[in-house]
């Protein structure tokens, strides 16, 4: 049985197609992922990275293992190991170099056809030059339906609008700026 919140009452909790209350339309029809890979930025930088292509390491951390085959990467540019429908996830730590103005944009950039990538999610951040330096942190998530591996794949970027005036944190043995692939369905 399960408890009512809006009466304060008992009563029971349906399950929908006789499941067993387990989600059973994840990864489709499976309840775990089949692929989940995790990828960082190694060390910082400063300036622009259109894309980021240095630098990368698969997340080498005791407790983090990959599921399944796991992205590759080839100078920034990352290739799925499997067609379905991906979500991509980067977040960014920096710090600011000065107390003057720093803005900066970051993304996740994706192509179709292996050669022009668009733009696909954008995080904007800035700060006045009245303000302090200091750190910030952005992150950014996309959908990917890859329906082809060799023509499908994801590349991020920074860039510093304010003039090299950002320091995009990376660090080999702790995520800071980091990337994250989950496949969560079939295409």
């Amino acid at each position: 049985q399960a408890i009512n919140l809006a009466s304060n009452t008992t009563g029971t909790l349906g399950v929908a197609n006789g499941g067993t209350g387990l989600s059973s339309g994840f990864v489709n029809g499976s309840t775990a992922l089949n692929e989940y890979d995790q990828w960082r930025l190694t060390s910082s930088f400063t300036g622009n990275a259109y894309p980021i292509s240095s630098n990368l390491e698969r997340n080498d951390s005791a407790d983090f293992e990959k599921i399944g085959t796991g992205v590759s990467d080839s100078s920034g540019t990352f290739t799925f190991p499997s067609t379905g429908k991906w979500e991509i996830h980067f977040n960014i730590s920096t710090a600011a170099n000065t107390q003057n103005a720093d803005n900066f944009s970051i993304g996740i950039l994706t192509t179709v056809n292996n050669s022009d990538y668009t733009e696909r999610a954008v995080a904007q951040i800035g700060q006045t030059s009245e303000g302090n330096s200091g750190f910030r942190n952005a992150s950014v998530i996309t959908f990917f339906d890859c329906t082809d591996v060799s023509t499908h794949k994801a590349r991020f970027f920074v860039n510093d609008i304010s003039g090299s005036q950002v320091s995009i944190s990376g660090d080999t043995n702790k995520n800071l700026t980091y990337m994250t692939f989950k496949r969560i369905g079939n295409t």
